[in-house]
């Protein structure tokens, strides 16, 4: 039963993701011709995704990978890892990332 209710989560999680990708889209910045720009970071998000990101959006995208790592930890261990690793990526490649305060 508890391994049903962190595969919902897992799901819920991935909706609000590829819901905030989709907003994303009709504002990136364009870089036609930039391969870079359009690299995947992690969890789907692009490095001109995470241009337009402010600190409260990779706050929220942030918080949503590491609960997303939280219910994989006993269903699948090994993609809690890489969920951790994309948060951290994004992170790391975000432009807003400067402006979060670590707690």
């Amino acid at each position: 039963m508890n391994i049903g209710r962190k595969e919902e989560s897992i799901q819920l999680i991935d909706e609000i993701l590829s819901t905030l990708k989709g907003a994303l889209s009709s504002i990136v910045i364009s870089n036609i011709g930039q391969k870079e720009g359009k690299e995947e970071i992690g969890a789907g998000f692009t490095r001109n995704d995470l241009k337009t990101f402010d600190n409260n959006s990779l706050d929220m995208v942030i918080h949503l990978l590491k609960l997303k790592a939280r219910a994989y930890d006993t269903v699948n261990p090994k993609r809690s890892t890489s969920v951790n690793i994309e948060a951290l990526r994004i992170f790391e490649n975000c432009p807003a990332a400067s402006k979060l305060k670590d707690v």
